[in-house]
């Protein structure tokens, strides 16, 4: 069958830029260094979109709506444009509020007109796209921000190559596979990219209510490794009163002798002289 041909072809033709990109997505997640050359910055930009999930899902699914709906391979070009404004605009300084909040927000809804099987005008996806790929681009240029000219302009044609040849490879394999964007195949790939956003989404939102209580245990610890590190004692609930006079046993010969320790105590006589210990001295 042809389909399972071009889907090996395209995991052929995709293996070597994976192999390629690898060392940018460990030096980007593991470093974190602010690329400094034209190869730091080349190398962050082509592995920069393949790292988040919502920036891969994203690629693939502009992919998909273009092939599966018969558009132009220039439509890409929409998204691309505007990730490449995103990055310009967090590079000099513009705020953004929520912005992975936006990126995630973005995904699911793309995700979700195309699990739906939605056949948008051009116009409208030229639209979408743009909008989502400000986005992404300016969740992109946080990992630019402070960089010279020349790494920066790597940076940017990593990014702008890499999702070219994501989108307009994509596209080319689902429009051989001829199907259109209501069938089977493009929803599932929707669903897929909408559950892809969605994760990204709570964990954007989920994480705030957990760093409050994290916060809050924190502060707990840090009061009691004060308390210990000044020689007060755990802050303890005073016990009431009638309990205590009711387990009070010093008032007798006995509680002094737990005053003193037991060292006045004296020792329990043999099992066999208790009978005569009773008794005392004939």
């Amino acid at each position: 069958m042809n389909i399972p041909v071009a889907l090996r072809r395209a995991i052929l033709l995709a293996t070597p830029f994976f192999l390629l990109t690898a060392p940018a997505s460990a030096h980007h997640v593991m470093g974190g260094k602010l690329p400094s050359t034209f190869l730091e910055g080349l190398l962050s930009g082509l592995g920069h979109p393949v790292i988040g999930p919502e920036h891969l899902a994203v690629l693939l699914a502009v992919g998909v709506v273009v092939g599966a709906s018969g558009l132009s391979l220039v439509l890409p070009v929409a998204f691309i444009a505007a990730m490449a404004a995103g990055v310009q605009a967090h590079v000099i300084g513009i705020a953004l509020p929520a912005a992975e909040t936006l990126v995630a927000l973005s995904v699911v809804v793309v995700g979700l007109l195309l699990a739906q099987g939605r056949a948008l005008p051009a116009a409208a996806w030229a639209v979408l796209f743009a909008v989502t790929g400000f986005f992404h681009g300016y969740a992109f240029g946080e990992s630019i921000y402070g960089a010279e000219t020349t790494p920066l302009g790597a940076y940017l044609l990593g990014l702008v190559a890499v999702q070219a040849m994501l989108t307009t490879g994509v596209a080319l394999v689902v429009r051989r596979m001829r199907v259109g964007i209501r069938e089977l195949a493009p929803r599932l790939a929707g669903a897929a990219v909408l559950g892809a956003g969605f994760v990204v989404l709570m964990g954007q939102l989920i994480p705030s209510t957990c760093c409050v209580d994290r916060g809050r245990q924190s502060d707990k610890a840090y009061i009691r490794s004060r308390r210990c590190t000044l020689g007060q004692e755990p802050i303890r609930r005073e016990p009431d009163h009638r309990v205590a006079r009711a387990l009070d046993l010093c008032r007798d010969r006995a509680s002094l002798r737990c005053r003193n320790g037991g060292a006045d105590r004296s020792p329990s006589p043999a099992p066999g002289n208790r009978l005569a210990h009773r008794r005392g001295p004939a």
